[in-house]
């Protein structure tokens, strides 16, 4: 993400707003950046949309399927909208995630609220969120600066498909209701071993209808791996990366 950065700096952007595929920005954007001067980050809260069990499995695009929302966030995670000047002010870099900006000591730079926010979709079929933690947690868990609790959400998941990969589109909803939330790394913290199934938050919170406005037509269909065939890819790439590692060595 900072090479990316550092590309889009020297193309003379202004800001720069570091998304993940799954999240979506709302709001005027440049009449809103037009309103701060660019010395400080800017952050955006994310609204996190649910999957139910009534949304329409025929429509491909996310944001016409999943129309629910959770209605509160807890913690309430945010996004960081990063201006060229503090960058070069401070040798500043985007955090892990892109929650923060860090200056060169590895400080947070306090961010500004605006009224922009970001709908995020971590949750959108079975299959997806299968090949989500499949991929991501076991890369995650290797990367050799990971601090404690990093990307829990994914671990909390990939620890209960452990047990049983079988997931009902009840449970589904629920994934999206935990799903980085206070309660699930309380739980995450709770656990008496790696192989010890993640239940249910004692408190569910409650969803709203909010659909986001979308006026744009999918141009490409997307073409699904199985889950299985992403878990596997990730041992062989683990297994490869050993061997070679080894063999170095000797």
């Amino acid at each position: 993400m900072n090479r990316l950065l550092a590309e889009a700096l020297a193309d003379c952007a202004d800001w720069v707003v570091p998304l993940d595929v799954d999240e979506f920005l709302l709001g005027d954007v440049p009449a809103v950046l037009a309103g701060f001067e660019p010395g400080s980050p800017v952050r955006v809260p994310w609204k996190t949309y649910v999957p139910l069990s009534s949304d329409s499995l025929n429509e491909p695009n996310v944001l016409k399927r999943i129309v629910h929302r959770r209605a509160a966030e807890s913690p309430q995670w945010h996004k960081v909208i990063v201006p060229a000047s503090a960058v070069f002010k401070h040798r500043a870099a985007i955090s892990f995630g892109n929650h923060e900006l860090l200056d060169s000591t590895g400080t947070t730079l306090v961010a500004r609220d605006c009224a922009l926010a970001l709908a995020h979709y971590p949750v959108r079929s079975i299959d997806q969120i299968k090949r989500k933690v499949f991929g991501g947690w076991p890369a995650n868990y290797a990367f050799p600066d990971r601090r404690n609790g990093s990307t829990f959400q994914w671990q909390a998941i990939y620890e209960r498909l452990k047990v049983n990969d079988s997931i009902s589109t009840a449970e589904l909803t629920q994934i999206a209701l935990d799903y980085a939330t206070s309660a699930q790394y309380t739980e995450r913290l709770g656990w008496s071993g790696a192989g010890s199934p993640a239940t249910v938050s004692a408190s569910t919170p409650c969803i709203v209808h909010d659909p986001v406005k979308c006026e744009f037509a999918l141009k490409f269909a997307a073409a699904c791996v199985p889950a299985q065939a992403v878990l596997l890819d990730n041992a062989e790439a683990f297994a490869r990366a050993y061997g070679d590692a080894v063999g170095r060595s000797c």
